[in-house]
């Protein structure tokens, strides 16, 4: 079963590793990897990472859109419509005159 959906462009599956075997692989013990992966919703047999890439607008101080990591399509967080990039702001930084 999918977790997280495919690219409505390139097609690419979202779902990525089983959060507990990470978990597992960096502690070597069950418990503790168990307990790491509660706090994501995981248990040892369900809850897998998310490929797709989360882009964050510090101004609305949330996720705006996506994009795909193999063929960089973008949609939006509420749809599969394609993204207008003209409304997301630009993260102000203090080199830049806006």
């Amino acid at each position: 079963m999918n977790e997280h959906g495919y690219c409505s462009n390139c097609g690419m599956d979202f779902d990525g590793d089983m959060i507990f075997d990470t978990f597992m692989e960096k502690y070597q013990d069950e418990e503790r990897a168990l307990e790491s992966a509660s706090h994501f919703g995981a248990t040892k047999t369900s809850g897998r990472w998310d490929k797709k890439i989360g882009i964050y607008d510090m101004e609305k101080d949330m996720t705006t859109h996506y994009t795909c990591p193999e063929c960089n399509h973008e949609w939006g967080r509420w749809g599969s419509r394609d993204v207008d990039n003209s409304v997301f702001f630009k993260v102000k930084t203090k080199d830049d005159n806006l």
